[in-house]
């Protein structure tokens, strides 16, 4: 939503809440809201909030009715002397909805106190320190791969970078021990600018990933691997094997963040 709305949509929805149109809700189902200011918005002076039911649509179950002849209705106006016009304010909030349905018209508003609490509660990404012992943790799937970078900070383990990404067609046929490998390498890619000239840690739950990225290793003899060894070479790192179940965050970001994109 433009910010230049958001101190008028905040007024709007509490009106909206004081004269019950509308009422708070924590229902799972959420639609985009926005302004509008067209020319009828123009002439009234006041932007008119939309809300975009069109993803809900896709969802409903079609209930059709056919539509009035409009010869027919100018018909019935034959003997008329007065005829009356109405328009009705905020049209759409006269147009009644089953109770076991307003839970699917939910929309968010621009910002609350839940929203405010949440962010107090959730767990936020550290600032680079240029000077901290960092550690890149990596996974891979038969989907895609994924990883995080953290860094020592006060003495626990901080994250301060999260990276993801698909297998294009032919790296979905690789092994899983090539996907395993591959995934460190598209990482250590991604962020070298943070890994260039420092000695780091590369956690896996690839059990040959030790034998086959440690540099004392003949890499080229390892012909499946060889191409990467030009990439690798520049980083200094130490490989540090780990259980599958604590490998957590990559896992996810393999798996269940790539198939809710």
């Amino acid at each position: 939503m433009n910010t230049q709305y958001l101190e008028y949509c905040k007024k709007e929805i509490q009106e909206y809440l004081d004269k019950g149109l509308i009422r708070n809700s924590k229902s799972p189902w959420n639609c985009s809201a926005f302004y509008v200011m067209n020319v009828a918005e123009q002439e009234r002076g006041a932007p008119r909030l939309v809300i975009n039911y069109k993803p809900l649509n896709k969802l409903l179950k079609w209930i059709r009715y056919p539509l009035p002849n409009k010869q027919d209705l100018i018909k019935r106006l034959n003997h008329a002397s007065i005829f009356s016009k109405f328009d009705m304010k905020s049209r759409y909030y006269q147009i009644g909805v089953k109770e076991e349905d307003k839970y699917k018209t939910k929309n968010p508003n621009p910002w609350n106190n839940d929203k405010t609490e949440i962010v107090k509660r959730l767990p936020c990404l550290g600032i680079p320190d240029p000077e901290a012992y960092l550690i890149v943790e990596t996974d891979a799937s038969n989907l895609g791969y994924g990883g995080i970078l953290k860094q020592n900070f006060l003495s626990k383990e901080q994250i301060f970078r999260y990276h993801s990404g698909i297998w294009h067609p032919a790296q979905q046929k690789y092994s899983i021990v090539k996907k395993e490998i591959l995934s460190i390498v598209l990482y250590l890619q991604k962020f070298q600018d943070d890994l260039f000239s420092k000695r780091f840690l590369i956690r896996t739950d690839c059990k040959a990933a030790p034998s086959v990225l440690q540099k004392v290793k003949n890499l080229v003899s390892k012909h499946i691997f060889a191409r990467w060894k030009a990439l690798l070479s520049c980083f200094d790192f130490e490989i540090e094997h780990i259980k599958g179940e604590t490998n957590t965050l990559p896992d996810y970001l393999t798996r269940e963040f790539l198939q809710e994109k």
